[in-house]
């Protein structure tokens, strides 16, 4: 003798594993505890002559976002803030995302640091360049 399930059984047990993946996640697909946990800079040394033509006298810069594992990694790049500890030598020019020029405007007594940011996590990531 088979036995079924009487339907308000079946609508009970969907709504119940409906309930449980909702709880999982924000509702966007992303949890909300999947913030990112560090930033890293490629490369990590540059080197320039800042006597070449361009390109030559640029290293190009890209940010990385790490993740917790298990997260969904966002389709939309966050908008980093690029910036360099030797302004009167090196400009940085970066748009709303990834990359980041460094240009060598003269030669560089020490290595600068090249600093990306994400404003809205305060989380930073640190190059260097050398300008011969």
């Amino acid at each position: 003798m088979k036995q079924f399930w009487p339907p308000f059984l079946i609508r009970l047990a969907l709504a119940a594993s409906a309930a449980v993946m909702l709880s999982c996640g924000s509702g966007t697909g992303i949890s909300t505890s999947c913030n990112p946990t560090a930033l890293t800079i490629s490369p990590t040394t540059g080197t320039a002559d800042h006597t070449a033509l361009p390109p030559g006298n640029q290293v190009q810069y890209s940010g990385m976002l790490q993740y917790p594992s298990g997260c969904t990694v966002p389709a939309i790049v966050p908008i980093l803030t690029w910036t360099t500890s030797d302004t009167t030598d090196i400009s940085i020019t970066g748009g709303p995302a990834n990359p980041a020029v460094a240009t060598c405007l003269n030669a560089t007594p020490q290595p600068a640091t090249i600093t990306a940011a994400l404003p809205t996590s305060g989380l930073k990531g640190t190059a260097s360049l050398s300008c011969r």
